[in-house]
């Protein structure tokens, strides 16, 4: 005899998708973390702290929302009402997710203050980007504040939801804003070789193809929030479970075309 349909594909079978993204992409940070220490041991030592420190929280919020598919699926089997109440782990990923979306802009954002050194511009252009970072963050801290007042889901999706849509309209904003400083930049910085030139074009493309996929994921994040949270649906889960994993990739995939690039240029300059 069948069982009561409890119509789980728009919160369990979310959640799942989202964690089963969250493992693929984890998959890519572990190896370009591998590749990155092992092709560049000499690097500075503040890098490879970021390097490996994102990577680690990258690493603890896939726990943690394994930890939640665990509790949703196997501790609470047959109670579909433990769906009501949000765990305190989830809380506790909402903070990592939010502390490496941050991480990962100040990182861009310092790359664009270097970029720009000697210019009249330069505090106007980082300091309004660092204004966004630090808002879409504040958003995040909120959010979590919200949440562990009362663990309820109905009273988080209604009392965070100021706080929510803050952190990612500010964070689409940011990463629109810091692809839009690292291609004015990266082409004010070309010279007349012809080299350099194409190294440069190729790293301003991958800085494009960054804040295409990071603002689309934030953009879909809080689309689908917007348009499920009354119904108390999971969908925006399938995109805020796996960007923490596009965020740190995105870092790595254009910390490595970097480098690459730079030691291009310098041993283009030395010959």
């Amino acid at each position: 005899m069948a069982g009561p349909n409890l119509h789980l594909d728009p919160t369990v079978g979310c959640l799942f998708i989202g964690v089963l993204f969250a493992i693929l992409f984890y998959s890519c940070t572990c190896a370009q973390t591998l590749f990155y220490f092992r092709t560049y041991p000499n690097d500075r030592p503040f890098l490879k702290l970021l390097v490996a420190f994102l990577s680690a929280l990258d690493l603890v919020s896939l726990i943690l929302d394994i930890e939640y598919l665990w509790d949703t699926v196997v501790t609470n089997h047959s109670n579909p009402g433990a769906l009501n109440a949000v765990p305190t782990v989830w809380i506790v990923e909402f903070f990592v997710a939010s502390l490496t979306f941050f991480l990962v802009q100040c990182y861009f954002i310092n790359k664009i203050w270097a970029l720009l050194a000697g210019k009249w511009y330069r505090y106007h252009l980082t300091g309004i980007v660092t204004v966004l970072a630090l808002a879409c963050f504040a958003g995040g801290v909120g959010v979590c504040y919200i949440s562990s007042l009362n663990h309820g889901l109905m009273f988080i999706l209604t009392k965070a939801e100021i706080p929510a849509c803050l952190q990612q309209v500010a964070a689409v904003i940011t990463d629109i804003y810091i692809t839009l400083s690292l291609c004015v930049v990266l082409r004010g910085s070309q010279s007349g070789f012809e080299r350099t030139k194409t190294l440069l074009d190729k790293l301003t493309v991958y800085a494009i193809h960054r804040g295409i996929l990071t603002a689309t994921v934030q953009l879909l994040h809080f689309a689908t929030y917007l348009a499920t949270y009354h119904n108390s649906s999971f969908i925006w889960m399938i995109f805020h479970i796996p960007s923490t994993k596009i965020y740190v990739n995105s870092l790595l995939a254009v910390y490595v075309l970097a480098y690459i690039t730079c030691r291009a240029i310098a041993d283009h300059s030395i010959g």
